[in-house]
């Protein structure tokens, strides 16, 4: 609230909305009513409010890994809703989420005009996450944990307190009248030993000074990642090149570099397409058995299994990570969800999850027209629907169906694998089984071309985003 307070007292000066967004995770019985309070002090101070109420899982209930992972996706969700200008209901008292933070509005990236969300974190913060970091064996690079401005799961953060001390915004909140609520970290939590045991038995061990020594540390960490990332990531992240479905990352040119260097250069690509991290284990088994395995032999093309929400394909030298939602798990397929849906030879319409699939009739062919072509069909039924992986990224894929020309010619959504789609025939399986395609209707004795004749289709698949619901 200290920092609200210093942003509502600027905003006469640089014209910005003051926007508040409060989480209440309802593990205390009194969290109601001090998310009640905030609402009030806010309305006082004429800043926009955002809440969510945390039910879908419950600390001390349900299992702490869930917990931890569901009320983050909460939290971020919620931050994504504020800085759109919108909460799940439509209003500003809505599902947001998130602990407390607030944002302000100015023409920006965060959607609405809203540029990032600002977190009260102070240099105790900092000193705290660099005991914990070390112990956690978290990278040298972020021992801090936090830094002034950074992306994370595709939200832009800002925390303009960093530098102060709890003492300094403690002075600040006396000085001018604003309420805050006493610390509530359980004693037994983790966060909890660590401010009324760990820290107090070092500095009397260590002296006074320890949590000074910390904070350099975290500077002097945060100088090592902003040079690195400057002179060695940088350069990297630049020739990244992001695409519909995903992204292509070079790999071949730094085959040699260590598990360090792959976590840095991910973190921050995946984060920026709203994904979670690739864990470490899996990560240092495709650094160790695939990258640097005979480094004199060319990358061999194949499946890499990221995390069960998204996949890459290593082709040419290149990583090619694939957008959460563009493939579903393994034994499910959009062309499941809507199999059997007939669509028009031409002028046809139909979105399958995040695929909107058109149709455009072209041609007919005579019968004697198809006499000797390839498997009697045109040349154009056969032609694969991408040639490279770069077409495939782009996420618009145009392919010829040769339809039985009789009065029954139609055309259905399919699974991939099952369409009878030749120009599929020859794609990775895993590619098709992902894709929702038009085929004939299958059929006990289906008609042959080359005595029907065939009514030319051309089939379009335009990749419209991972959030699109499946028909």
């Amino acid at each position: 609230m200290a920092l609200c307070r210093a942003l509502v007292h600027l905003r006469p000066v640089y014209g910005f909305e003051v926007v508040g967004i409060h989480i209440d995770y309802g593990n205390r019985h009194e969290s109601g009513r001090e998310a009640d309070f905030v609402q009030g002090w806010c309305a006082r101070h004429g800043v926009v409010f955002y809440k969510r109420a945390i039910g879908e899982v419950r600390r001390g209930v349900t299992a702490r890994d869930e917990y931890e992972k569901v009320a983050r996706e909460i939290r971020f969700d919620a931050y994504k809703a504020a800085l759109g200008g919108r909460s799940k209901d439509g209003n500003s008292d809505g599902n947001s989420d998130g602990n407390e933070g607030g944002g302000k509005e100015e023409k920006g990236e965060g959607g609405g005009g809203r540029p990032a969300v600002m977190f009260g974190h102070h240099e105790g913060d900092v000193e705290e996450n660099v005991l914990t970091n070390l112990i956690k064996g978290c990278s040298i690079l972020e021992l801090a944990g936090m830094s002034p401005e950074n992306t994370v799961n595709g939200v832009r953060v800002w925390r303009p307190m960093l530098p102060f001390g709890k003492d300094v915004v403690y002075d600040f909140a006396h000085k001018f009248g604003v309420p805050y609520f006493k610390d509530t970290t359980p004693s037994w939590s983790t966060r909890g030993k660590l401010r009324r045991q760990l820290i107090p038995m070092m500095e009397d061990v260590f002296g006074s000074g320890v949590l000074g020594h910390l904070s350099a540390v975290a500077r002097e960490s945060d100088d090592l990642r902003d040079l690195v990332h400057r002179e060695l990531f940088q350069p990297v992240w630049d020739k990244a090149v992001t695409q519909p479905l995903g992204l292509r990352l070079d790999v071949e040119s730094y085959r040699s570099h260590g598990l360090l260097f792959w976590k840095e250069v991910l973190r921050q690509l995946v984060h920026k397409m709203g994904m979670p991290m690739v864990r470490d284990k899996t990560l240092g088994m495709f650094v160790r058995d695939t990258l640097q395995r005979d480094t004199h032999v060319p990358l061999k093309d194949k499946w890499v299994e990221l995390r069960k929400e998204y996949v890459g394909f290593l082709c040419g030298g290149s990583l090619y990570i694939f957008r959460m939602g563009v493939f579903l798990p393994p034994n499910t397929s959009y062309g499941e969800k809507a199999e059997g849906t007939p669509v028009p030879l031409d002028g046809g319409l139909v979105q399958v999850g995040p695929w909107r699939i058109t149709t455009a009739e072209t041609e007919t062919k005579l019968p004697q027209e198809l006499q000797g072509f390839e498997r009697g069909r045109p040349p154009a039924a056969n032609a694969l629907p991408f040639a490279s992986m770069e077409e495939l990224m782009d996420g618009e894929l145009s392919y010829v169906v040769a339809v039985p020309d009789t009065p029954e010619a139609a055309l259905t959504v399919q699974p991939g694998l099952r369409a009878k789609a030749p120009a599929w025939r020859d794609v990775d399986p895993r590619i098709r089984r992902g894709m929702p395609l038009l085929a004939p209707p299958p059929s006990r004795d289906p008609p042959l071309l080359k005595e029907s004749g065939a009514r030319m289709v051309t089939v379009t698949l335009k990749y419209t985003g991972a959030g699109t619901s499946p028909l």
